[in-house]
């Protein structure tokens, strides 16, 4: 869990279950054409978390898989890899 609301979650915590690695199959497409955007975490049901690579330290962005439906996590990645985790716990299950 990383101290990061995350309202496509509907949480207060995001839920991260792993970290991808940065290579061209994680680079997702725009509707805008070439992507820019690279998928480097998921929350282990598909969703992703994403940063387009374009921008100097630009926000997160948390895209659910199903609906395509993005959020702004209004987070830099510099700031992201700073927050504070702790290990999802049975109480969290």
């Amino acid at each position: 869990m990383i101290a990061m609301a995350n309202p496509g979650q509907r949480s207060h915590e995001s839920h991260i279950a792993f970290f991808q690695p940065a290579t061209l199959a994680s680079m997702r497409a725009t509707p805008a054409g070439p992507s820019t955007t690279l998928a480097f975490a998921n929350d282990g049901l598909g969703n992703e978390y994403c940063v387009d690579l374009m921008h100097d330290d630009a926000t997160i962005s948390y895209v659910q898989h199903e609906t395509g439906r993005q959020f702004d996590l209004e987070v830099s990645i510099g700031q992201f890899l700073q927050l504070p985790r702790r290990q999802l716990g049975e109480s969290d299950i």
